[in-house]
């Protein structure tokens, strides 16, 4: 490696060292939160590569002539050591395990938008994140947490006092450990929470005394959360002023400006998904750059202006107008990630053209890419990071060695091109994260991304400046902005209609994520190279092979998956040809429920867009939340329900599920043992579809929420079978259900609890714990070991396997 760098030019072997070293830094800093290890074998890792560094920076004083080599190797080391150790500190942060539950008395500050949700005409809950200043811990942990942050909910009466970011509070809170829902595909919530250094979670009680200690008004220094928080409410708040704009395109314009997405509903979402407009609806790179733009020309304009009285020295005023204005923008978003790249390349840039000298675009995104993982060592959990650095990527690729175009429509040709690669290129970083290629994205972005970065955002950036000077001017402009925006949506809503909106791309192994980076890599080259054609043959390859794999495996009999939905249930059971969902997890507000965020992903990570069979055990949120978002996103053939009556109106007819019901499909029995019509139980619970599953290997009890008088019933008329391979628990372990009598009956040999962490309701109970371990049976529980597969092969042979076992992470601990 050496010689072949020592046989380059003195300056091609600099500029191509400083882009290897910028390179294995990045990735080395970005490695430890993708590996696959348990916390002791984490900490064992890193204790061994410092060492290794050390040894190696030793060698390099003495072994001259192995440097660059050794250099590499350090380098490489020192990225994954810095950030190792920081995420170590973060995971030892985490509140003490031994005082979950506990009632801790702690004072601080309010450090973020707080989100309202209304529950009732009399009670609302508001979600926020507190810094610590001071905890009472009955431990030597106390000095841990202080200067970190909780996520807290404060569940108040409606007409209680708002919060404000920057606030000082002094109250007591019931705290956990962050956790999340850990699945075989989809959001890792725990690393988040870690990455916005957060060590507990948990809700205020509001029965112990509570103290407001400073007001947001009072609160020293600069507070960016505070001003976004009164610009929110100045301009968004419609108990101000219905008439200021659609309640429609509130959320949107919101999304724009301040990068506040949690108002977006689930079918404006689904709306931006399908037409691969995501990236706009928040503060993105590319406003970034428009804003960096429009703040270079008004500084040239000023240093133009200032050349009357002052003929030198004024190079520097553009590039820091274009700064501060970028800076200021990203500040409205709360600098995510997008934002954070975005920002350090118009800096470096800036700052080279301010000093008289030209980067290389490849050098500030290198640059760009350290700072990013540097600023956040999670950054490679996130989609915005992969999604935004590709971009990038693509566009230099593409365009870096090609002569800008002329001519009349030269701008509209480079951005039809831009979207057409930009389709090609992301759709490698898309299938890994588990989302959708939309075949209309650049359709879509031809007129969305102009549309939004030359007319909304200036607008919306207007109106912010005259928010203090002229109020009544402000909510006039974010009106005509709304009014604007409203075309355009109009536009997205049509676009969205079409039924070949996307590709979905199933799981990917290591040799097809190779094979589909080469395709792209050709796809992309110059087209003198005459490469194009073998990329063309490759993809095609690409996308066939998986059809033809999926139609030879003819092993699997079923696989059924407990899905961790925290405190609900939903169940997937997929065989040849014929996929049956029981149940579909909670819903927790506007936008967001168990349906589109775990269960939708993971079924199409398999592959799978068809449902056959939905039930839908009886109407409680924490097992219908995800119905509606579920039949609008995956085509759904049949839905049965216990209660149909109470689930909310789709293009769906469910069916009455009703006791006597049978159907056989892929060599599997369905049969509905509960809800007799001639009951007279009318409790809610004991509406639940009860199905049993069979073949001549095994047999699956669904038993829903059903309570002791309805366990009662089924073990009088007979229908109960005894001996099940797998029965999934009924009522989440509550000590209403799973009496004596049916745990003696089913003699389960796999016994299924789907319940939150240290949920409130104290689920699964001690005693139904005790019942089952009684009888021999085998306890899983999603909330401690994550999503549970069963798979059965054609013999019958059973595996069993865990999420928190299958996908360890230093941070299950």
């Amino acid at each position: 490696m050496d010689t072949k760098i020592t046989m380059l030019p003195s300056f091609t072997r600099t500029i191509y060292r400083r882009f290897l070293l910028l390179l294995l830094f990045a990735l080395g800093a970005g490695l430890p939160v993708i590996l696959r290890i348990s916390y002791d074998q984490f900490t064992t890792l890193l204790y061994g590569l410092t060492a290794v560094a050390v040894v190696c920076c030793l060698c390099a004083f003495v072994l001259r002539h192995y440097r660059w080599p050794l250099c590499i190797l350090v380098v490489g080391i020192v990225g994954f050591v810095v950030n190792g150790y920081r995420i170590a500190l973060l995971i030892n942060a985490q509140l003490p395990a031994a005082l979950e539950g506990a009632d801790i008395p702690v004072t601080g500050q309010i450090v973020s938008m707080p989100k309202v949700t209304q529950h009732s005409a009399y009670r609302k809950s508001t979600s926020f994140y507190f810094q610590i200043d001071t905890i009472d811990l009955p431990s030597n942990s106390a000095i841990l947490q202080v200067g970190h942050k909780l996520r807290l909910s404060w569940y108040q009466a409606r007409s209680a006092e708002p919060l404000e970011p920057g606030e000082r509070w002094q109250f007591t809170a019931r705290l956990k450990r962050p956790r999340g829902a850990v699945n075989p595909s989809g959001f890792d919530y725990q690393a988040w929470l870690l990455g916005q250094d957060v060590v507990a979670t948990g809700y205020v009680r509001d029965k112990q005394p509570v103290t407001k200690v400073l007001g947001s008004n009072a609160a020293g220094g600069v507070n960016f959360e505070r001003w976004r928080f009164a610009l929110m409410g100045q301009l968004f708040d419609l108990g101000k002023d219905g008439e200021v704009a659609e309640a429609s395109s509130l959320p949107l314009l919101k999304a724009l400006l301040l990068g506040d997405k949690s108002d977006i509903s689930g079918s404006q979402w689904r709306v931006l998904r399908q037409t691969g407009t995501v990236h706009l609806m928040a503060i993105s790179g590319l406003h970034i750059g428009l804003v960096a733009t429009i703040g270079y020309w008004l500084g040239l304009l000023l240093a133009h202006a200032l050349a009357l009285w002052r003929q030198a020295g004024l190079r520097w005023i553009a590039p820091l107008v274009s700064i501060a204005m970028a800076t200021f923008y990203a500040g409205l978003a709360g600098f995510a990630i997008p934002t954070q790249r975005a920002l350090v390349m118009v800096v470096l840039f800036g700052v080279a053209w301010a000093c008289g000298r030209r980067l290389n675009v490849w050098f500030v995104f290198l640059v760009a890419l350290v700072c990013v993982v540097l600023l956040d060592p999670f950054a490679f959990l996130s989609p915005g990071f992969w999604l935004s650095f590709a971009a990038v990527a693509i566009l230099v690729f593409v365009f870096g060695w090609r002569r800008s175009a002329r001519g009349r429509f030269a701008m509209l040709k480079a951005l039809t091109k831009a979207q057409f690669w930009l389709l090609i290129g992301l759709f490698l970083p898309l299938g890994f994260l588990g989302m959708p290629a939309t075949l209309l994205a650049p359709v879509a972005n031809l007129i969305a991304v102009p549309f939004v970065s030359f007319f909304i955002v200036p607008l919306l950036l207007l109106a912010v400046l005259l928010a203090p000077f002229a109020p009544s001017l402000s909510l006039e402009f974010i009106a005509f902005t709304s009014t604007l925006f409203s075309y355009l949506w109009q536009y997205l809503e049509w676009l969205s209609g079409i039924e070949w909106y996307g590709y979905w791309v199933p799981e990917i192994t290591l040799l097809s994520g190779v094979g589909a980076l080469l395709t792209v890599v050709l796809l992309l080259s110059p087209r003198g190279l005459n490469v194009r054609i073998l990329g063309v043959i490759l993809g095609a390859v690409l996308v066939v092979r998986p059809l033809v794999y999926r139609a030879s495996s003819d092993s699997l009999l079923l696989q059924m998956r407990v899905l961790d939905v925290q405190q609900g249930l939903a169940v997937t059971l997929e065989a040849p040809n014929h996929t049956v969902l029981y149940d579909t997890g909670a819903r927790y507000g506007e936008g967001f429920d168990m349906g589109s965020r775990v269960v939708a992903p993971y079924l199409r990570s398999r592959g799978i867009h068809t449902l056959e069979t939905m039930v839908v055990s009886h109407g409680d949120n924490d097992h219908a939340g995800g119905y509606l978002s579920l039949v609008e996103e995956l085509d759904t053939s049949n839905v049965i329900a216990g209660q149909p009556e109470r689930l909310p109106k789709a293009d769906t007819h469910p069916a009455k599920c009703e006791a006597g019901s049978v159907w056989r499909a892929a060599g599997l029995d369905f049969r509905v043992l509960w809800p007799n019509t001639q009951s007279h139980i009318q409790e809610a619970n004991n509406y639940s579809c009860v199905l049993l599953v069979e073949s001549n290997h095994f047999r699956l009890l669904f038993l829903g929420d059903i309570e002791k008088p309805v366990e009662r019933e089924l073990m009088r008329s007979g229908e109960l079978p005894r001996d099940v391979d797998v029965l999934i628990v009924p009522h989440h372990g509550s000590k209403t259900s799973s009496s004596l009598a049916l745990v003696k009956h089913l003699n389960p040999q796999y016994a299924v609890m789907s319940a939150g962490y240290n949920n409130r309701y104290h689920h699964p109970h001690l005693r139904v714990l005790e019942r089952y371990t009684a009888v021999g049976a085998t306890i899983l529980r999603t909330d401690l070991q994550g999503a549970i597969g069963f798979r059965w092969d054609t013999q019958g042979h059973l595996t069993v396997e865990t999420a928190r076992t299958m996908l360890v992470k230093p941070w299950y601990r």
